[in-house]
């Protein structure tokens, strides 16, 4: 049987493999030139994407890098053994913490994509679309700051620059670098300036990370609360990649982070 291409969706996954291979997004200039296609052919193709969530517009000169819709679809793609396992930790947790908000997130592409939600007192599990957190006002964002791979963060921090993402809540990079370092010898990110917010990584074998799980409790809640039996529960709930994924996480210190708000996933 003979293959029937149509061209209009050859032309578009084409245009979504040469944004893929450009971290820092790619000018329509360049796409057209790498495509050897007309500018306006290439603009009509990233309109229709971008009206999609596939591709997303960023910055000036304007550039096009990968959309929410395809960090969904990897999010979706996951390990089914990974998702299973992580909504038992997730939904453990909620039971444990009625008051907490408990989530699963996964660097996808240059987002922090969450993936798993229990909202505070709702007793159900949610499986948002198009949710991230915030790079820099989030417990989750400063973990994967100071876990996630070298080449990783570098390509998050360019897509969420310090000056206009960072500035304002952290005020100095220096106070944003020394809670970094804090949660590297911690093992955890935990932030008590507003209510309990914590963020533990998740490795697989190679200690690279795979998820970040989060418990944010809001300040009632977490009046007069013991953080340190918080902090040793949610250690043990999410051992389960310990013996999935061959990485030890009952180490670290149960020192708090004093930061800004955290766990707060934006729009």
């Amino acid at each position: 049987m003979a293959k029937t291409i149509i061209q209009s969706v050859d032309r578009a996954l084409d245009v979504l493999s040469a944004i893929a291979g450009e971290g820092d997004g790619i000018t329509l200039q360049r796409l057209g030139a790498r495509l050897a296609l007309p500018q306006g052919t290439v603009h009509n193709i990233v309109s229709t994407l971008a009206n999609r969530g596939w591709v997303t517009i960023r910055g000036k000169p304007v550039r096009y890098v990968l959309g929410p819709a395809v960090q969904s679809l990897l999010a979706t793609n996951s390990s089914m053994r990974l998702r299973t396992r992580a909504e038992a930790a997730v939904r453990q947790a909620a039971q444990e913490f009625p008051h907490a908000t408990v989530t699963l997130a996964l660097p996808l592409g240059n987002e922090l994509v969450v993936v798993l939600r229990a909202p505070s007192g709702s007793g159900e599990m949610q499986y948002p679309v198009q949710r991230f957190f915030s790079p820099y006002t989030s417990a989750s964002g400063v973990a994967f700051f100071a876990f996630g791979p070298d080449d990783s963060v570098a390509d998050y921090e360019r897509m969420h620059p310090f000056d206009e993402y960072g500035a304002a809540t952290w005020t100095s990079r220096q106070r944003l670098d020394d809670v970094v370092k804090q949660s590297r010898r911690n093992g955890y990110s935990l932030m008590t300036h507003n209510g309990f917010r914590l963020a533990m990584p998740i490795f697989d074998k190679g200690n690279y990370l795979y998820g970040i799980f989060g418990v944010s409790i809001d300040p009632n809640s977490a009046a007069g609360m013991d953080g340190d039996a918080v902090i040793t529960r949610c250690r043990q709930i999410t051992s389960w990649p310990s013996t999935e994924m061959g990485h030890d996480m009952l180490k670290g210190q149960t020192d708090a982070v004093n930061g800004p708000d955290g766990e707060g996933p934006r729009a």
